[in-house]
């Protein structure tokens, strides 16, 4: 039980310093910093890319799943399935599209 609270406590007090916005006061060593700043103007757009890209394997997923239409790996890029792909691509571009708006109504950063 000791040695599994060893490896929690780091994870514990990085989620904290990053709570606290530590990461912002940190030094500048290899540009921490810069690619903080760059993160946080463009979180919508991170989330945006990040929710795209998980919709698209879990789409996979269920079409293997539920569907039974071959592998894992064969249905990630549905190329054999011509309304797969542009449903796909429909709600991609949707969700990357909500990503870009909400980074264009979010207050600048000051």
């Amino acid at each position: 039980m000791r040695d599994r609270n060893l490896v929690f406590v780091p994870i514990r007090i990085g989620i904290a310093a990053a709570a606290d916005g530590a990461w912002a006061r940190m030094p500048d060593k290899v540009g921490v910093r810069k690619l903080y700043r760059v993160f946080r103007a463009n979180q919508p757009i991170f989330v945006g890319v990040g929710l795209a890209v998980l919709y698209w394997i879990a789409e996979s997923a269920l079409d293997v799943l539920m569907a039974g239409t071959g592998t894992f790996a064969g249905r990630l890029p549905p190329v054999e399935d011509a309304n797969e792909l542009w449903m796909r691509a429909i709600i991609v571009s949707l969700i990357l599209g909500f990503g870009f708006y909400s980074k264009a109504q979010r207050p600048a950063d000051g």
